[in-house]
């Protein structure tokens, strides 16, 4: 199952819709894009309202911000017709039920520090001026190209892992699906106290990965809509 797809005609992202065969718990997954038409931002903003919760994404802090300048420093709307998703989506458009669910900036900090100074080193120096890199040569064919993400890892992401981007891999991704994956528990129906009977999940899509082994395998979950929604769009 494709979170993600590129394509000549541009980017899209799935919205992918399940419900539990055990209770009246519906989750719809928005796997989000840092950057893209204010299109696709409006769309979502007009559909979260309506969930019982809405679980975002978001840690504080200066190694977040360093990590996050390499597509920041890309111009918005004056050259590519592009917003930020911090910028289109803030949490104050989430709706009324918007829940915090991924690290915060100590534990952040914590998974970070574990990872080989050397790899840490590496990413605060070059994610800075690949942001600049950016800001001047990106296009919206090269920010929407190559970016297709099936819900299992590639064969290059395979042939790619090493052990020492695995230690960083678990601040920027396992650690915080961790923390997603117990929020979303402590929300889904059932006889919990927190429990809501439509739950959205608006993250980055690398972490659905996660998500869908959880609700698919764990909990007993059903896939019972897919729908594409474009991010960047090529064909203008």
């Amino acid at each position: 199952m494709q979170n993600l797809e590129s394509s000549i005609i541009g980017l899209r992202s799935a919205r992918i819709e399940l419900a539990s065969p055990e209770n009246e718990t519906v989750v719809t997954l928005f796997p989000m894009i840092h950057i893209g038409d204010s299109a696709f931002y409006e769309a979502i903003r007009a559909e979260t309202p309506n969930y019982g919760a809405v679980l975002y994404e978001g840690v504080n802090g200066w190694r977040a911000r360093l990590l996050i300048s390499s597509y920041r420093a890309i111009p918005d709307a004056t050259r590519l017709g592009l917003v930020r998703q911090s910028d289109a989506l803030p949490k104050s458009s989430l709706g009324p039920h918007a829940v915090h669910a991924d690290l915060t900036e100590e534990e952040f900090a914590a998974a970070w520090d574990r990872a080989p100074f050397g790899l840490r080193f590496a990413l605060m120096l070059l994610s800075p001026i690949y942001g600049l890199y950016r800001r001047h040569r990106a296009t919206r064919t090269s920010i929407a190209s190559a970016r297709s993400m099936d819900d299992k890892f590639s064969s290059e992401e395979i042939l790619s892992w090493s052990q020492d981007w695995q230690k960083f891999d678990n601040a920027l991704i396992h650690d915080r699906d961790a923390r997603l994956l117990a929020v979303l528990d402590e929300n889904i129906g059932g006889s919990n106290a927190r429990s809501r009977d439509k739950i959205a999940i608006v993250f980055g899509a690398a972490h659905m990965r996660a998500v869908l082994d959880h609700l698919l395998c764990k909990r007993g979950f059903v896939v019972q809509e897919t729908r594409w929604m474009t991010v960047i769009s090529l064909t203008n």
